[in-house]
């Protein structure tokens, strides 16, 4: 009898701590984090596979704003009539954005970002590139499904020199301590999917 009430109350002790510490976690909103980024571009002749890296961080200004920025770029490889050809595409954005705590564990938010791209093409020892900015809006949500694990999902808008898209956002990350989790994202947009694995530090 003893051993049932010492085994009952470890366990009603345990479901307490457990319940207290999802109850008081929150999205992650300051972090520093780098990904292998794997994307296919949709061609009107045949999709471009490309692969690179990212690297993306974020922070707060007081208990609501954002400041987040993030570099990205993947290139491919391929011959185009007897040329061995290297296209690599890059972004930059830096953005200000406001998010919104509708719950304890969730958070709404947008953020306004610049973002500036640049093409580059290399083909028989010639190098061609080519730039253009404009600006992007993304809204969406984060929410803590349990004290470790961290989801997200949101649209994302883009306008470069008068041309617009509408995409979407997704990503997961599992905390294994306060500072180091490991994730997964994805992003789409009408002509490219991008799949993210990512390691993640958070301050």
């Amino acid at each position: 009898m003893k051993k049932l009430l010492l085994a009952s109350t470890l366990l009603a002790l345990s479901s307490a701590s457990f319940a207290e510490t999802a109850a008081e976690a929150s999205p992650n909103w300051k972090f520093v984090e780098a990904s292998y980024v794997s994307s296919t571009f949709d061609d009107d002749e045949d999709d471009i596979d490309a692969s690179g890296y990212a690297l993306k961080s974020s922070t707060t200004l007081g208990d609501n704003f954002l400041v987040t920025a993030s570099y990205n770029t993947v290139s491919d490889e391929m011959n185009m009539y007897g040329y061995d050809v290297e296209i690599t595409l890059s972004q930059l954005s830096v953005g200000l954005g406001y998010k919104y705590n509708i719950s304890q564990a969730t958070d709404i938010y947008g953020i306004v970002s610049y973002r500036g791209y640049v093409a580059e093409v290399e083909a028989g020892g010639a190098k061609e590139d080519a730039d253009e900015s404009g600006y992007g809006i993304e809204l969406g949500a984060k929410t803590m499904l349990t004290p470790n694990l961290e989801v997200g999902g949101g649209l994302d808008y883009t306008s470069v020199d008068g041309e617009t898209d509408t995409g979407l956002v997704g990503t997961i990350n599992y905390a294994f301590t306060t500072s180091f989790s490991i994730g997964a994202g994805v992003t789409t947009s009408s002509d490219i999917t991008s799949v993210l694995a990512t390691l993640r530090l958070s301050f």
